[in-house]
């Protein structure tokens, strides 16, 4: 008598989820709408209209040369990204692979933010912190960057190029991952975009960094608030090594008080240090 073998019914895989990210950053766990329908239905900061300039004496240059800064890389190390779930080596891999063009030509342009020294360069990144106390509740900084750089763009022709990253927990870009023209159209586009922003949440100024120096522009403009949590030593190492020989950090910080109250080590002073950049405090007449 031959026994017959049961049948077993096949096993369907279980669907496997995808996440799908706009950068290399992850979401923040606490936003509660996206940054387009904050684009839709928030109107723009108030209470931004008191801008004091800084005295032209109080800003700080940094040294041309980064050995000559008093603050040293040495001896810290490669510092592995904070971030819970993001590998820095897939992100520099997935830079390496993709193409990115030779050192740029042509004319340059010149352009100050909030009464820094002058820059010069093809390629222009404007880094803006969007936490909640850069908004129109806390300092109006928000409100102030995208005056200031209404006033400013000019400067820049088709010529040349720049991008927006606007961060807090993650961060995101104005417009694709590259850098564009600074054409008269995309000028507009890019304040309108600032004015708009949404603020809120907490800082993550290495996120928003990192997400400008994977552009590989020669010029960063950082517009913070310089908000907890600050970089640690070892973070601004990683930055200025990541930053090289092409790109400048140029760290405009916002506040109620003065710049003498920012204390000569204070983590953007030595951002800029390390960088090659310059570093400016504004005064707001907002309130936290």
């Amino acid at each position: 008598m031959v026994s017959q073998v049961p049948q077993l019914k096949p096993i369907t895989p279980a669907a496997q989820t995808e996440t799908a990210y706009l950068s290399e950053e992850l979401p923040p766990a606490s936003a509660s709408k996206t940054s387009s329908a904050m684009l839709a239905d928030e109107p723009p900061p108030r209470g931004v209209s008191e801008i004091a300039l800084p005295n032209p004496d109080e800003l700080v240059i940094a040294p041309d040369s980064v050995a000559s800064a008093s603050l040293s890389r040495a001896g810290s190390g490669r510092l592995k990204l904070p971030f819970s779930l993001v590998d820095e080596a897939a992100i520099l891999a997935d830079d390496a692979s993709q193409h990115r063009p030779g050192l740029p030509t042509g004319p340059k342009a010149t352009i100050r933010i909030f009464g820094s020294p002058p820059v010069e360069g093809h390629s222009f990144v404007f880094v803006i912190d969007r936490s909640a106390s850069m908004g129109a509740g806390g300092l109006g900084a928000i409100g102030a960057a995208a005056k200031e750089l209404a006033a400013q763009l000019g400067a820049l022709t088709a010529d040349q190029k720049f991008q927006v990253v606007a961060y807090n927990e993650s961060s995101v870009y104005f417009t694709g991952r590259e850098l564009i023209p600074a054409t008269d159209e995309n000028k507009q586009k890019l304040v309108s975009y600032i004015t708009n922003l949404g603020d809120y949440g907490q800082t993550e100024h290495e996120r928003g960094l990192l997400a400008a120096l994977r552009l590989k522009p020669e010029v960063i403009f950082l517009l913070t608030d310089g908000g907890d949590p600050h970089l640690r030593p070892g973070q601004i190492n990683f930055l200025a090594e990541q930053a090289g020989a092409r790109t400048s950090i140029h760290c405009i910080q916002f506040g109620t008080g003065t710049a003498d109250a920012i204390p000569a080590d204070h983590f953007l002073r030595r951002l800029a240090a390390e960088t090659g950049g310059s570093y400016a405090f504004i005064t707001v007449a907002g309130r936290r």
